[in-house]
């Protein structure tokens, strides 16, 4: 029965993709951006590609280590039970024609696996769900989340990749009101390099996008954890509630 090995094989590949793409959320959630993200996680899975200066920004920050860590052990054992699975199902199979039939079954299990990872449906899915459980369990201080200058009063210059759930994604900076909270936009990032300083209303923010801000520290944590929703929208008019009365 070559299915059995077929099947046992993509399996271990699916949850190899699954261990990666969680190690790249988790690397994103505590202030890298998506393609460093998904980089080192591979790099870390597979054992190879790390760089010199990109491999500094995971040894300084003790949370980034612990995530390459467990990615390193896991894809020690991923790739043995691969190769394993492999080697053993090959020795087993004594026609040529079963060899054969095994080869082609692979290639096809991996290409339908391929396709459907690179799908952008799939992907959006997979990615929003792993980010809304991650965020249950991953503490404040390891969030993609970076305290930039502190000033006085509780205020400071921060910055954070909003995640496609967020509340700010896909909104304009003018439909956000964002001001209404007392939050000025500096700049924002795009995944592709794109800056925009003081970006104007008609700006869009979109998920993975990296925004700088300026404001009341607990409203800009507030803001990096919001989520799209009724619950965003009421949290949203609350503080724009309490920081129109500070001001009178």
């Amino acid at each position: 029965m070559a299915l059995i090995p077929i099947l046992s094989f993509l399996i271990v590949v699916l949850l190899s993709f699954l261990v990666i793409r969680i190690g790249s959320s988790l690397l994103s959630l505590t202030g890298l951006d998506e393609d460093t993200s998904r980089f080192q996680a591979i790099s870390a899975f597979t054992g190879v590609g790390f760089t010199t200066t990109e491999s500094e920004t995971i040894t300084k920050n003790t949370a980034r280590r612990k995530i390459v860590i467990l990615l390193m052990l896991a894809g020690n054992v991923g790739i043995v039970t691969m190769v394993s699975t492999l080697l053993l199902s090959f020795i087993h199979l004594s026609e040529a024609d079963e060899k054969i039939s095994y080869a082609m079954g692979m290639v096809i299990g991996l290409a339908l696996l391929i396709v459907l990872m690179r799908s952008a449906r799939i992907n959006d899915f997979v990615i929003g769900f792993i980010a809304r459980i991650l965020r249950k369990w991953v503490e404040s201080e390891t969030m993609n989340y970076h305290k930039i200058m502190k000033l006085e009063r509780g205020y400071a210059i921060n910055e954070f990749v909003v995640l496609p759930d967020n509340w700010l994604a896909n909104k304009s900076l003018a439909q956000s009101r964002v001001s209404d909270e007392g939050i000025i936009v500096l700049g924002i990032y795009r995944p592709d390099g794109t800056y925009f300083g003081a970006p104007s209303g008609e700006v869009f923010i979109n998920g993975n996008d990296k925004i700088i801000l300026y404001g009341k520290e607990s409203v800009c944590l507030n803001l990096a954890r919001r989520q799209q929703g009724t619950a965003g929208d009421q949290v949203h008019q609350i503080l724009a509630a309490q920081t129109g009365a500070s001001k009178e």
